[in-house]
């Protein structure tokens, strides 16, 4: 949403393997093509290895209007970096997602996120206030009463397919937006 009111966005997930049939990757989704064909809007796919991360760790980010973002994320990389580790699967040991332990942003990444987002911040020209868009009052509520990921009650549970309530509401929001133009 911040995006369609001429924002600037990132979101990382990880890369996932499209070609594969047996797990669900959301850059091959129908969603995200279709995301993907706005103006302005990039993924750009990369190791958080060279980053400081303990793994290679492919990871993709859609990426909006944040067009120093690679050179960044790329101009930070430590090239003598070499993987010592590996993610993937579950540690019947400790009983944990091996790919908890590569959860944080290394340091590096995170400084190339913010200094991308600050280079299209110095970019702008802005001066003054500005009236809120029309309708964002709207998308926000649309935003708010159905992506809230716990069912609402005090015990906090996830409800069960919040998959298919977030890609609802998402075609909800991109309504309300679209009505806006």
């Amino acid at each position: 949403m911040v995006f369609a009111f001429g924002g600037i966005i990132s979101l990382e997930h990880p890369k996932g393997d499209p070609s594969s049939s047996q797990k669900f990757c959301i850059w091959v989704s129908s969603l995200m093509r279709w995301t993907l064909k706005g103006p302005d809007l990039q993924t750009s796919t990369f190791l958080q290895g060279p980053l400081g991360q303990c793994a290679p760790k492919p990871t993709t980010m859609l990426l909006g209007r944040l067009r120093s973002f690679a050179v960044k994320v790329f101009g930070s990389y430590d090239m003598s970096w070499r993987p010592t580790t590996f993610l993937g699967g579950f540690d019947a040991h400790s009983k944990t997602w091996k790919t908890s332990r590569a959860k944080v942003y290394p340091t590096r990444f995170s400084r190339a996120i913010a200094e991308a987002h600050l280079i299209h911040a110095a970019s702008l020209d802005v001066e003054g206030t500005e009236e809120e868009p029309q309708g964002l009052e709207r998308a926000l509520e649309k935003l708010a009463s159905v992506l809230d990921s716990y069912d609402g009650s005090t015990t906090g549970a996830m409800q069960a397919d919040i998959g298919r309530l977030s890609q609802r509401s998402w075609c909800e929001v991109w309504l309300v937006l679209v009505e806006l133009r």
